[in-house]
């Protein structure tokens, strides 16, 4: 293929994830602009995400809308032992290179459209962690999810781009599976509604990562790394606590002192730490887009964890 072909198909793949439009991927290079431009920004992406449950013992993975296996690479970073995962997807193509980037002991690839008769289609089989890659948006069938969520044993991941009709597709999952008892787990504290729910605003975050040279280049791109934007909810099925508040903008850092915009179990509240209160705003000065903040309840402002 020529380079200029693929610089075409990156660009216009690109505007199709700003703008929305789908289907995404339409052609053979549409699929090689993404192995070069989205596979990598996917990929950090999830890693942030998958960041969020580290902690938790993932041993399983159903990926409905796989791709060509970004989730796995991501997932088997995260979690040393994840076990086994099933990939669906619907492109044969994409199939077809998932199935010789994957180890084939561990990686199950299921090539399924899931957009059709959801009535007709069978049960998905359990799994610790279900996942929705940039894959919601095509599909926002409500009697899909329900399924998806039924199988879920620990955890509902869905990530969008951070565009506004990306928050909207995920908060249209979020309310969904809060209302069949879902407990929201992250990025927010709490499982009310959104409060940025109708208003211009819209929660997303964001990620640095390195283009290669190629992916720059394709990208008419000057610099050597990009900012990846997207909309995500981490859903559980067991009932959890909340004690954290979570940065929704890059701290607003002025002389001597820092704005936060914070997502708290009240609301959206703006918080400033002063210089005068030296732990603190030497903590804050650490803190980037989306970390969360441990809340101390005796204090004017969330507490920071060391």
């Amino acid at each position: 293929m020529e380079f200029s072909e693929l610089k075409k198909a990156a660009q216009a793949l690109s505007e199709r994830y700003r703008t929305g439009e789908k289907p995404y991927l339409r052609t053979p290079q549409d699929r090689h602009a993404y192995l070069l431009t989205r596979y990598p920004a996917t990929k950090a992406a999830l890693h942030r995400v998958f960041e969020e449950i580290r902690s938790i013992p993932i041993q399983t993975m159903l990926d409905i809308g796989a791709g060509p296996g970004t989730s796995w690479d991501a997932a088997a970073e995260t979690w040393e032992g994840l076990k086994q995962a099933t990939l669906l997807e619907r492109d044969r193509d994409f199939v077809a290179i998932g199935l010789q980037r994957t180890p084939k002991d561990r990686v199950r690839w299921v090539t399924k459209d899931v957009t059709g008769d959801v009535s007709k289609q069978s049960e998905f089989e359990m799994h610790d962690l279900v996942l929705f890659s940039y894959s919601w948006g095509e599909i926002l069938d409500l009697a899909l999810l329900e399924k998806a969520w039924a199988a879920a044993g620990k955890f509902l991941v869905i990530v969008e781009p951070g565009t506004p009709w990306g928050y909207q597709s995920m908060l249209k999952a979020r309310d969904f599976c809060v209302e069949k008892q879902a407990s929201v787990y992250a990025p927010c504290p709490h499982s009310k509604a959104c409060p940025w729910q109708n208003t211009s605003e819209w929660c997303h975050f964001g990620t640095r990562l390195p283009r290669s040279e190629d992916h720059r280049l394709a990208k008419e791109g000057r610099m050597g790394f990009e900012d990846e934007k997207y909309s995500y909810v981490i859903l559980s099925k067991t009932p959890i606590k909340t004690d954290f508040s979570r940065l929704l903008k890059d701290p607003l850092r002025r002389k001597g002192h820092t704005v936060l915009t914070l997502c708290a179990l009240e609301g959206i509240k703006q918080t400033t730490v002063t210089k005068k209160d030296k732990e603190h705003y030497k903590k804050i000065n650490k803190l980037k887009w989306g970390d969360k903040i441990s809340f101390l309840a005796e204090q004017r402002w969330p507490g920071l964890p060391g």
